[in-house]
């Protein structure tokens, strides 16, 4: 996938994204598109294999007892919005108390408001208003110690310059599990 977008404009690989983590879950997008009217997406999953009361009656699996937060704050930095919905549940749902936003404006005012706030940032690197490598060296210019894991799905050539932000940083490739997105938090703070 490529996009045509400037920059500042957007990475307009939403839908890529979208499809990459459809795919991963064995699922599929149906597109039907009509001038005038609009596009719909409809997005197919395969059913469940375990009952609901299954999952709440049997014993958490050791990995994920491990992996479970203890109210940490992380400031999500996210533009796409189904990106940031997943990732806010995900850590929600596991102890964790997460802050959204979907620009580095947005970000940086937060940050600078509430700074002690924040035990985690976790930032896409192609946001619409700049670079999330430039958001993670002013955020670490305020509070170096933090640590942070940036996610992108382009490839590492255009995520070059990542290493120039220091030693305490990750980096998640999209599209990932939720489970992925768990252990790494999960190992951040911990070595924090």
């Amino acid at each position: 996938f490529f996009t045509t977008k400037s920059e500042n404009e957007g990475t307009g690989l939403g839908l890529s994204v979208a499809f990459g983590i459809v795919k991963q879950h064995d699922g599929w997008i149906n597109v039907s598109s009509k001038k005038g009217s609009g596009t719909e997406f409809k997005i197919y999953f395969p059913a469940a294999r375990t009952s609901e009361m299954d999952i709440n009656e049997g014993k958490k699996h050791p990995a994920t007892e491990k992996i479970t937060g203890k109210g940490e704050k992380i400031l999500v930095v996210e533009d796409e919005e189904i990106i940031r919905s997943l990732i806010d549940r995900v850590l929600s749902a596991n102890g964790y108390c997460v802050t959204l936003s979907s620009t580095i404006a947005k970000a940086i005012e937060l940050f600078e408001n509430s700074q002690e706030e924040y035990d985690l940032v976790l930032s896409d690197v192609v946001l619409p208003d700049g670079n999330g490598i430039k958001l993670v060296e002013k955020i670490k210019s305020i509070k170096p110690d933090i640590p942070v894991i940036l996610s992108s799905g382009y490839s590492e050539k255009q995520t070059q310059g990542i290493e120039s932000i220091g030693v305490n940083y990750r980096f998640l490739p999209k599209p990932y599990k939720p489970s992925q997105l768990l252990e790494i938090v999960y190992s951040a703070l911990k070595a924090e």
